[in-house]
């Protein structure tokens, strides 16, 4: 594919792009560790028609719009990496403190993601006061956070 038109200098522009180091450094990983995986997504995406929107928008594009595209790209990416080190800070809390009342939640009526985020609060609780009651913390906390629905708890 033949790039007539380089949006890659953005000093043009006013406002500076700024990484932060943990992206950085996940974007380095990706290239040495998972650079096949990189390669599926690349092909999955001119099976899906990906080259035909380049040559479609290649000449509509301005400058601003690549920019801005570049900056998307990089603050979803950014975000996905500190979801998922929130996630695993969770699950590594969980493993850690090894609160077996977890183990026994009904994941159908919470979700997993509130499951975590509980347990971490309830890992810092007891990490804070370890003669607290786990399990009285681990179900308070659940009730806080449980958003029931009507209908799939009717249908359980």
């Amino acid at each position: 594919m033949e790039n007539q038109n380089s949006y890659a200098n953005m000093e043009s522009s006013s406002e500076k792009l700024t990484l932060s180091y943990e992206l950085l450094q996940l974007m380095e990983w990706l290239v040495d560790n998972e650079a096949d995986a990189l390669k599926k997504i690349i092909t999955r995406a001119f099976r899906n028609g990906f080259y035909d929107t380049v040559i479609k928008t290649q000449k509509t594009n301005s400058p601003e719009i690549m920019q801005n595209n570049i900056v998307d790209f990089l603050s979803l990416l950014e975000m996905l990496l500190y979801e998922t080190a929130n996630e695993q800070a969770a699950s590594n809390v969980i493993q850690k403190n090894k609160i077996p009342m977890v183990d026994h939640v009904d994941t159908l009526t919470i979700d997993p993601s509130s499951l975590r985020s509980t347990a971490a609060v309830v890992a810092s609780k007891i990490e804070r006061n370890p003669k607290t009651d786990a399990k009285e913390i681990l179900f308070k906390e659940l009730l806080k956070r449980w958003k029931p629905s009507t209908k799939k708890s009717l249908e359980n």
